[in-house]
């Protein structure tokens, strides 16, 4: 064997012992849902998508980095829009969109769980409520989440120092 292939050798066995081990790998990844859209008949009132719960490839223990979203109406003219999920029983967790902004970005829930389900509410605002004519037609909708997650290693297990007690 050479001197240059020995001193090779040694460097890489070097390196790999002093490359520290880590608990955890962290991944990251994305995944698209696609809400579709509901008819409006009305001004000044809300008017929900369909929601659209996140596939159950996305890990317990992820969480949100970026959401991508955009939304599709006949008439985008004064129409308002958020960007919800499902928090409870008869609670939404929304994001007022940028009005006239069909499509854009946002870290509003950045940390959170990727394991939720998402919707848009959508209204046309007048100074009087009326039922529009032509109604408005939304589309089909889009959010993509990117999010990253931690893949626990085998060989290690983490316990937590924290723990629930009663007052």
């Amino acid at each position: 064997m050479t001197t240059v292939r020995r001193f090779g050798i040694v460097i890489v066995a070097v390196i790999a012992v002093l490359l520290p081990t880590s608990a955890a790998q962290a991944s990251d990844a994305a995944y698209v849902v696609n809400p579709t859209g509901p008819v409006l008949y009305q001004t000044n009132w809300w008017y929900s998508s369909t929601t659209v719960n996140a596939p159950s490839s996305a890990p317990a223990a992820s969480s949100i980095d970026t959401i991508y979203w955009s939304y599709s109406i006949s008439n985008q003219s004064n129409v308002i829009a958020q960007l919800c999920n499902p928090n409870g029983p008869g609670q939404l967790l929304c994001l007022d969109l940028p009005n006239g902004w069909a499509t854009g970005n946002t870290t509003a829930w950045q940390g959170l769980s990727a394991q939720r389900g998402w919707l848009f509410r959508l209204a046309v605002l007048d100074p009087v409520t009326k039922i529009l004519s032509p109604y408005r037609y939304a589309g089909q909708h889009q959010v993509i989440v990117n999010y990253s997650y931690a893949t626990p290693s085998p060989a290690h297990t983490q316990t937590s120092p924290l723990r629930l007690v009663s007052r």
